[in-house]
């Protein structure tokens, strides 16, 4: 009798340690780079609506993203990476004669595990 005791309160504490652990164990998420472009005017410092912005990088490519009426975009990137940002808006209008060339700017931006890393792009 003092065995199946003995054998019962070992059991359950086993069972008390090891069912909960199990339920605990979760699974990390995998982790995220994102980052926030915003693309301003150099001379007067106004955010550019409508910027056109690519991240390029040996494989990675990602190109005509069109900044908010904040003049920021926003993406997530799943590695870690140090990228070269370019912006680039264009100031013609249907009525002009002349064509200008579009105002541009660029930089670079390293990207953070799990943390919105924010760049500012100066066009001019």
């Amino acid at each position: 009798m003092k065995k199946i005791i003995a054998y019962s309160l070992i059991l359950g504490t086993v069972v008390g340690i090891v069912v909960p652990s199990l339920y605990s164990c979760k699974k990390k998420e995998d982790p995220v780079y994102p980052v926030e472009i915003m693309v301003r005017f150099k001379h007067s410092d106004e955010v550019v609506e409508g910027a056109l912005v690519s991240i390029i990088k040996n494989d990675i490519r990602i190109e005509d993203l069109v900044t908010n009426n904040r003049g920021v975009i926003n993406y997530t990137f799943e590695l870690p990476a140090i990228l070269d940002v370019y912006a680039e808006f264009d100031t013609n209008t249907t009525l002009d004669n002349i064509i200008e060339p579009p105002l541009t700017g660029s930089g670079v931006v390293k990207l953070v595990e799990d943390e919105t890393v924010e760049k500012t792009v100066y066009i001019q």
